[in-house]
Parts: structure tokens; C-alpha cells; sequence
């Protein structure tokens, strides 16, 4: 099995990056396996509690493997009717020391790679320079290395991808930056026009920021309150990529409690006759535009400042 030859991999010696590399083709051809994706959720949908999971996003994030030294998951990223693709889908943030292997299985999404700052972050703030243009679509592999700054922008349509973490060097992982200057009440001030600040949670990010023109580093980001329409977004994503097994969906249903399975009748029926269903779209999907700059904005803050031949190009 595929994921048990990822497993072997992660066990012997070499270097991560290495590892990554010889993981490649077998992810690509795990993406490329509609039965490998519906298994995976099958799973899922019948582990206990899962149905319990709540959520800030309209996303699901489907745990494949967790393994000690690494990890695969299954990602959605859902476009919105209020946001556009020019807009940015996250901050720009890195993934400190870890390496992130991302191939994709359907949709598309466009994205730009930073320069490394690892020396920069120290100083809180910088000028990063945008050195790749990727787009992830069924079957391209990204890879954004440690301490560099990425951002992704929303999809047209819903896309999803297989993506491998793991830490470039998990002997020594450790935090490498000091906290950064931001307080909560800060933080809470720049999300104050969205969403109220009273239901804000803080929680640590490595971000940038635009304050005052300028993009800052923070390591802490605000999200909003916790979403309530997990179990609606998640059989929105079913029906989107195609899942068409009824008859697995019916015996899970009549093996759940009668309140339970009476919940999940509305929605199930919806999806057997095809009836359209639309993803609900919480507060973390309002654009923010001190976290959630568009290409524009990007632009003005000067992060298209382009090398010599470099193919850098605004969309």
C-alpha cells in the first residue's frame, strides 16, 4: 500500500527534504485515485465524535496519516460568492521550520512564494520580495520550504490537495523568533470594523500584516468565533467532488441513534436527489484587509519588487 511505502520512507535515514522528494510520485498517484479519497473520508465519516467537529472555516482538514516525524492530510479550499480569487484565502504567513509537500487532486488555486526571511523575521519587519508564482491544480506539486512566507488566493471553484508536513530538522525544532510586539487588544482594534471584538479568539500564528503600508511580522493572528456548520460544509464537499456512495451514506445512517441519524436525514436527502448544497459561509470568510490583502494592496506594498529575469507577474 501507498501509504504504508510513505511510512518506510520516513523511516530511514536522510534528510527530510529527501524524503519529501521520494514521496512525490506516490502522492501524485494517491491524488490521482478518486477511490484512495473517498475511502479516506468514509473513514472519517464514521469515526465517533467526528460529527462534533467545529470550525472557523468553511474548510474541512481530513487527517490521513499522523505519524510521529510527519503528516498527510486531505485539504479543501472552498472559493466564496463574497470574496474574489484576487483576494488573498490566508495572510501571509510561513510554517517555521517545517516543509510542506503539496500536490493536488482537483481545482486549482494560485499562490505566491516569498524569499526565506529567516534572518529578517528577527528584526520584526521587512521587505519580502515574491520570487515564485505557483498554481496548484490536479497533479502539480508545490513545495514551500521552512521560514518562507507564502499566501494563497481563493479558487474559482472548490479544490482540494494532498499535503505532507513534516519538520526540516525534528531533532533540534524549536521556536526561532521572539514574541512579537503585537498585543491582543492591537489585534482585537484591527478586527473591530468585521466582526465584535468581544468574540475574537487570539491564538499564535506566524503572519504578516499590513500596518500603515508596511507588511509586519506577527506572531500572533485573530479568528473568529467558532463556526456551527461543520456537518453542512462537510456534505457540501462531499457532493462538490462527486461522492456517490449511497449505500455506505444509508447503512452509516441507520447505524447512528435515532436523534442523531434524524439530523442527518435532511441533509442526506438533499444530497441523493442532487439538490444543490450550498457551503455557509461563517465570519472568518469576511475579508479583513489588514489580514487578507488582495493582489492590489500586495502590489502597493511593493512585494512584486522583481529580481533581474525574474518571471514574476501581478495576475
Amino acid at each position: 500500500m501507498l501509504l504504508m511505502e510513505i511510512c518506510a520512507i520516513f523511516n530511514k535515514p536522510g534528510s527530510t527534504a529527501e524524503k519529501h522528494q521520494s514521496c512525490r510520485p506516490l502522492m501524485r498517484t494517491l491524488a490521482s485515485d478518486n477511490s484512495f479519497l473517498f475511502d479516506i473520508l468514509k473513514q472519517w465519516i464514521v469515526a465517533p465524535q467526528f460529527f462534533n467537529t467545529k470550525s472557523t472555516s468553511v474548510d474541512v482538514d481530513i487527517p490521513v496519516l499522523l505519524e510521529p516525524s510527519f503528516s498527510l492530510f486531505i485539504n479543501f479550499f472552498s472559493p466564496s460568492k463574497r470574496i474574489t480569487e484576487t483576494t488573498s484565502y490566508t495572510s501571509i504567513h510561513h510554517h517555521d521550520d517545517s516543509l510542506l509537500t503539496s500536490v493536488g487532486v482537483r481545482g486549482q488555486y494560485e499562490s505566491l512564494l516569498f524569499e526565506s526571511v529567516c534572518e529578517q523575521l528577527k528584526n520584526h519587519k521587512m521587505e519580502l520580495l515574491a520570487v515564485e508564482r505557483q498554481i496548484q491544480q490536479s497533479g502539480n506539486v508545490i513545495h514551500v520550504p521552512p521560514y518562507s512566507p507564502h499566501v494563497v488566493f481563493y479558487p474559482d471553484d472548490l479544490t482540494v490537495t494532498l499535503a505532507l508536513w513534516s519538520k526540516a530538522n525534528p531533532a533540534c525544532s524549536r521556536p526561532l523568533f521572539p514574541k512579537a510586539r503585537f498585543s491582543d487588544e492591537d489585534i482585537r482594534s484591527w478586527w473591530s470594523p468585521f466582526v465584535k471584538t468581544n468574540e475574537l479568539k487570539i491564538v499564535r500564528d506566524n503572519c504578516f500584516v499590513n500596518i500603515d503600508g508596511a507588511l509586519v511580522y506577527s506572531d500572533r493572528c485573530a479568528l473568529p468565533p467558532v463556526g456551527r456548520h461543520f456537518v453542512h460544509n462537510f456534505f457540501a464537499k462531499l457532493q462538490a467532488i462527486g461522492f456517490d456512495d449511497y449505500s455506505f451514506l444509508l447503512r452509516w445512517n441507520k447505524s447512528l441513534k435515532p436523534r442523531e441519524a434524524a439530523l442527518m436525514k435532511p441533509i442526506l436527502r438533499s444530497l441523493f436527489k442532487g439538490v444543490s448544497i450550498e457551503a455557509i459561509e461563517d465570519t472568518y470568510t469576511r475579508r479583513n484587509p489588514v489580514m487578507h490583502p488582495t493582489l492590489s494592496e500586495l502590489e502597493g506594498l511593493g512585494v512584486f519588487r522583481r529580481r533581474p529575469n525574474s518571471d514574476i507577474r501581478c495576475f
